[in-house]
């Protein structure tokens, strides 16, 4: 994974991006990375599910569903035949956003993702005391070696740092949602009274997570996403979550972060939509607030209600007696 995680950032600092533009606002506008000139674009349509990129054409200030132009879309998404469509019809907006990194800039960046996480990894393996694994209920997957070495540590006060920093990691990797689950619940049950400091320390490394793609995305284009995550976009939560943001807006993006689903969507639609990083950053650090929040007081008085948060019983079991008498 880490070695994918290098490989899509030099593509990133390498390769020369292609215009991408999404329809935006009920199809009355398009949100594109590049000036748009005249020519082939690829097109998202914000409400198709799952969503992928359409071939289209623009052309003299309209957008075709062919290089013929036989038909073209008006303001609010319907096809009308090109001459009833006035030019124009659809604002196009250049994203501000997506300004390029210099490539040192970029570079630091790809070895700063990668050499962190190791080096705390490292670290913690080098001052660790040896003790017994846990014998029943092993995290599935390749991160379990790794999850059971650091639920040695649970009863530590630093432990939600490390329960913070893999939430931001799993930004990255999604397929190890169980395994940062796991040391959230850990780093609440090891010293329970602690739940709101764990609770806040997750949120804060959830919205780093979320600092580090959105820096990418803004280097490599919103085009990233699709390249990186292709089966988060098709993803019926990736489509829920947008039509929720498309029709609440600002109160949509909170609603989302704050619910237990990924986090893509809200830094697409962000940038789609032109906001700057401290609004994004500022609704994900709410959302996620109030989400572990609710999470950490469950956890510490009511572990069997995390079923409601989609939480399977065996995660809980295996936190529960990782950090037994710590």
């Amino acid at each position: 994974m880490r070695l994918a995680l290098v490989v899509a950032v030099a593509t990133a600092v390498c390769a020369e991006r292609d215009n991408l533009c999404f329809t935006a606002h009920a199809k009355t506008s398009l949100q594109c990375t590049k000036t748009l000139l005249d020519g082939p674009i690829d097109v998202y349509d914000d409400t198709q599910s799952p969503q992928k990129a359409r071939k289209l054409f623009y052309s003299g200030g309209k957008l075709c569903d062919s290089k013929r132009c036989s038909k073209c879309m008006d303001r609010g998404g319907a096809w009308l035949k090109c001459g009833q469509v006035k030019k124009g019809a659809l604002k196009v907006n250049s994203m501000w956003a997506n300004l390029d990194w210099s490539k040192p800039s970029a570079v630091l960046l790809a070895i700063a993702v990668v050499v962190v996480p190791i080096g705390v990894f490292r670290t913690l393996g080098s001052s660790a005391k040896k003790a017994p694994a846990p014998a029943t209920n092993k995290a599935a997957g390749a991160a379990s070696g790794v999850v059971d070495f650091l639920l040695r540590f649970a009863g530590q006060p630093w432990f939600p740092l490390v329960a913070a920093f893999g939430t931001a990691l799993n930004m990255f990797t999604i397929i190890f949602t169980g395994a940062t689950v796991v040391l959230f619940l850990a780093a609440v049950l090891g010293q329970k009274r602690r739940w709101p400091i764990a609770s806040l320390a997750n949120a804060l490394g959830a919205t780093l997570g979320a600092w580090v793609l959105l820096l990418l995305v803004r280097e490599r284009g919103i085009g990233y996403l699709n390249e990186t995550f292709p089966t988060v976009l098709a993803s019926p939560a990736w489509a829920k979550a947008m039509g929720w943001m498309q029709t609440y807006g600002l109160g949509g993006m909170l609603l989302v972060s704050s619910l237990p689903i990924i986090l893509h969507p809200v830094i697409a639609f962000g940038l789609i939509s032109g906001m700057s990083d401290s609004t994004i950053l500022a609704v994900v650090m709410s959302g996620r607030t109030i989400k572990y929040i609710v999470m950490g007081w469950v956890t510490s008085n009511a572990p069997g209600a995390l079923k409601y948060f989609g939480i399977k019983g065996a995660l809980v079991d295996y936190a529960t007696q990782a950090t037994k008498g710590q």
